[in-house]
């Protein structure tokens, strides 16, 4: 690890080797993606920035294979990004590597160490404090992003009021499971027919008939 102006640009150059070989490189989620990312954080790693920049590389057997970006600012330390080869997952690098950050933030004395919008599994696992955020977007009225955001919504309350109604359905028809009319006729108990006919419509089974020996079968909420 080394916070040192001089030594982060070569570690920097080894963590977007471990995370060429990350999932991060298969999900756009990886630093290297665009080279404006990578010159945002070839930036940061100036002497001048009001956040210093700590690297961690994890090594194995002189390999690479996990790397962790903490940025210091006033009384905090950051966890910006983390990255570990994937295919030595079994060994567990990532958490190794984060170790190594909550280390550096006792010793440096640190109030906190935020994990920030990421880490998702770490932070369940070692019982990290949430801290509730709210996300902002801002659209230019009429610009394609705009409308963009207004069909996502209306499919987003169309979609929910459609689960609703078929909530509300599947309830009515569990409410009536008592007694169907001819179930003595046919010598069954009371509802069975009905439960028989629910546990249909919760298979998926409801539809109505198209053209042939197709059907059009609608999923009912569980």
């Amino acid at each position: 690890m080394s916070s040192d102006p001089a030594i982060t640009p070569y570690l920097f150059d080894l963590y977007r080797i471990v995370e060429s070989r990350s999932w991060k490189s298969t999900a756009d989620a990886a630093i290297g993606r665009d080279p404006k990312w990578v010159e945002y954080y070839e930036g940061l790693l100036g002497a001048r920035q009001p956040m210093h920049l700590s690297i961690h590389v994890l090594l194995l057997d002189g390999v690479p294979i996990a790397g962790l970006i903490n940025g210091s600012f006033q009384k905090g330390l950051y966890a910006l990004h983390i990255a570990y080869d994937q295919g030595l997952s079994r060994l567990a690098p990532g958490a190794a590597v984060l170790l190594m950050g909550m280390r550096q933030a006792i010793d440096g004395r640190f109030a906190f160490f935020d994990l920030l919008w990421g880490f998702g599994y770490y932070k369940t696992r070692w019982l990290a404090e949430m801290t509730e955020t709210r996300s902002v977007q801002i659209y230019r009225k009429g610009g394609i992003f705009f409308w963009r955001r207004m069909l996502g919504d209306l499919k987003r309350r169309m979609l929910w009021t459609w689960n609703r109604a078929g909530v509300r359905a599947l309830q009515s028809g569990e409410q009536g499971c008592h007694r169907a009319p001819g179930d003595a006729g046919r010598g069954l108990p009371a509802g069975d027919d009905c439960q028989a006919r629910k546990a249909r419509r919760r298979a998926g089974c409801a539809g109505t008939p198209r053209s042939g020996n197709s059907f059009r079968r609608r999923r009912w909420p569980r």
